[in-house]
């Protein structure tokens, strides 16, 4: 192990080199060979343990954001049968102005906007005047995940 680690070597070659000078290459270059490969092998034994943890951390990541977002997709999708008054499967500006306090209060928070007019016109990207409730829910995730214009995404 003193061998491995060099420790106290200097015990080892020391009296071989004084008799023999020419061993001192020898010792010179295994020194060299021996301390690199331990320092490669640990440096590898890190490395691979920490990509190892980043992986497990991004598995957990995505499959955290995974039910995160099927929770608020079925907030959402609740939020939208409530808003479509006429059960068309679309809302409109109209169907959203008259959204109750409640379900104004939870998109408020999830959204950060308090004014649904201004919630209609930044998911309506087509700009139809109408929203599909995939539509709703994806630019609503869309904006929770990704801060910022969605018109750019």
């Amino acid at each position: 192990m003193q061998f491995a680690t060099l420790d106290s070597i200097s015990l080892i070659y020391v009296p071989l080199i004084k008799k023999d000078w020419t061993l001192a290459i020898y010792f010179i270059s295994l020194i060299l060979v021996v301390g690199i490969a331990l320092m490669n092998l640990t440096t590898a034994v890190v490395v691979n343990t920490a990509l190892e943890q980043a992986y497990q951390d991004k598995s957990l990541q995505q499959e955290a954001e995974k039910k995160e977002r099927k929770k608020l997709l079925i907030k959402l999708k609740a939020i939208f049968r409530r808003l479509d008054d006429d059960d068309s499967g679309e809302g409109t500006r109209e169907e959203i102005n008259n959204i109750d306090d409640s379900d104004r209060k939870q998109l408020e928070i999830v959204m950060g906007i308090s004014d649904p007019t201004e919630i209609f016109d930044m998911l309506d990207i087509d700009k139809s005047g109408s929203l599909a409730i995939d539509e709703f829910c994806e630019g609503i995730w869309q904006r929770v995940t990704h801060p910022g214009s969605l018109e750019v995404k």
